[in-house]
């Protein structure tokens, strides 16, 4: 009975101990021990390989999720998650050291990021959404914080971890305030690929020869080229400060020049796109290396302005006789080079609703029959139908013809030029080929060449 008796005092000793202050904070420091070991970065600079818990791909949580889990303990994050509408959605490098955070906050947010080795990086946010780019090195660590009007809105939030490895397929860079780019234009930016005058003079000479093989034929078509100026010409303001752009002619404005010394007519959107730049629509997408509908309506409006010269009824439409509408779009080409997401084209019938970018699209007008539009609901993608060789007749004989020799920028601008012509053929798109016998079978009164700068090699070559 003794040993007994002993035994339960013991246990009523153990479990007032228990009970008294400052038990339960030694208890939650272990906790927070832990915790914080187990959401500590797994560096890793060789494999790019992300830690479990930060990225949340493998576990479907952000890092700033991540952080607000073990905030009560670790302090990782000034105030609760429900209190901070901060959410890191993606980390990734795009070039290195340099990695880029894609995430979530409050519309009209500025976000200012500050890094454990002294960067201070502010962006704008776009329609809720941000990008920070910073220098990564082993250990780095990123401190979020939102700003609204000027003032902090909510917590802060904290991504530590390492950034996941870009894809191979096209190199990207992240630019300021939420601006992507293709890191091949880069070359334009700082004038690396400009031709030389001996391939200047033989595209000159090339379009001087279509010209004249075309009236020798009796027929009276003309060349149309645009060269859609890329993102990076369109917004120089947003490339990351260490790229310099180089003064002096662009390749595009280069090869313009010795397509006008030939003969052809040439569109020159970098004016047009200049005067639009800040209006409330885009002329790029922020995440998707394309132009927007609005860019393509402009350079429409460009377009049929030349071609009403000769046919007045091809006038081109004004902006309120479409139908805009606006929301968020699921795009972001660029997103997925960068290992961030999977993009709609490639899983049929997958959307990733997480990341979605806020964009404004136009319907067709339903007064012109036989003009069909290929893109996705509820996505800017494109179906690979559009990539494909057709033709499109309205039957309106007072309208011109056309051939339409493209690459992925045609695809935005397709139905505005069928809804101004009479028969237009579509060459398949990335087929630069120029055929004079394609010129007589759909009696063409105009070829219209539409190709990205970044691709203006083509034109070039061909």
């Amino acid at each position: 009975m003794t040993k007994k008796l002993f035994i339960c005092l013991f246990t009523l000793l153990t479990l007032l101990v228990s009970c008294t202050p400052g038990s339960e904070t030694d208890t939650s420091s272990v906790i927070s021990e832990e915790t914080s070991e187990s959401f500590s970065s797994g560096e890793s600079s060789q494999s790019g390989e992300e830690s479990e818990t930060t990225s949340g791909e493998e576990t479907g949580q952000s890092s700033e999720e991540v952080s607000d889990e073990s905030s009560e303990e670790s302090n990782e994050t000034s105030q609760p998650a429900e209190e901070s509408p901060i959410e890191i959605m993606y980390c990734s490098y795009d070039q290195r050291p340099y990695a880029v955070i894609v995430g979530k906050c409050k519309e009209n947010a500025v976000i200012k990021a500050v890094t454990t080795d002294g960067q201070e990086v502010e962006s704008e946010s776009f329609y809720g959404w941000f990008s920070v780019r910073f220098r990564h090195s082993s250990g780095t660590k990123v401190t979020l914080t939102q700003y609204v009007d000027g003032e902090q809105a909510g917590g802060q939030a904290i991504y530590n971890s390492t950034p996941k490895n870009p894809g191979t397929a096209e190199g990207v860079v992240a630019g300021k305030d939420y601006q992507f780019f293709y890191s091949k234009c880069l070359s334009d930016f700082m004038r690396y690929n400009l031709p030389d005058r001996d391939r200047l003079d033989t595209l000159t000479g090339r379009v001087k020869s279509r010209i004249k093989a075309i009236n020798d034929a009796g027929l009276d078509t003309k060349l149309i080229y645009i060269i859609v100026p890329s993102a990076i010409t369109v917004y120089p303001e947003a490339v990351p400060a260490e790229y310099k752009q180089s003064t002096g002619k662009t390749r595009r404005q280069l090869i313009m020049d010795a397509l006008q010394e030939a003969g052809a007519t040439v569109i020159d959107l970098e004016t047009v796109f200049g005067l639009h730049k800040n209006d409330t629509q885009t002329i790029y997408y922020k995440t998707d290396s394309h132009w927007t509908e609005y860019a393509a309506f402009l350079a429409y409006t460009e377009l049929f302005n030349i071609i009403k010269k000769d046919y007045p009824a091809a006038a081109p439409y004004d902006y309120d006789y479409f139908n805009w509408y606006s929301g968020y779009f699921k795009t972001g080409d660029m997103l997925n080079y960068l290992n961030m997401t999977t993009p709609v084209y490639l899983t049929p019938g997958f959307y990733d609703e997480d990341c979605l970018e806020y964009s404004w699209f136009r319907d067709l007008s339903t007064d012109v029959t036989g003009v069909v539009r290929k893109r996705f609901a509820e996505s800017a993608v494109y179906s690979e139908e559009v990539t494909y060789s057709h033709l499109i007749e309205t039957n309106r004989q007072n309208l011109p013809s056309c051939i339409v020799i493209r690459d992925s920028f045609g695809t935005q601008i397709t139905d505005l030029i069928a809804g101004n012509m009479n028969l237009t053929y579509f060459q398949k798109m990335w087929d630069y080929t120029y055929n004079l016998g394609n010129i007589k079978r759909y009696n063409a009164d105009y070829v219209i060449y539409i190709v990205s700068e970044w691709n203006a090699e083509v034109v070039l070559n061909h």
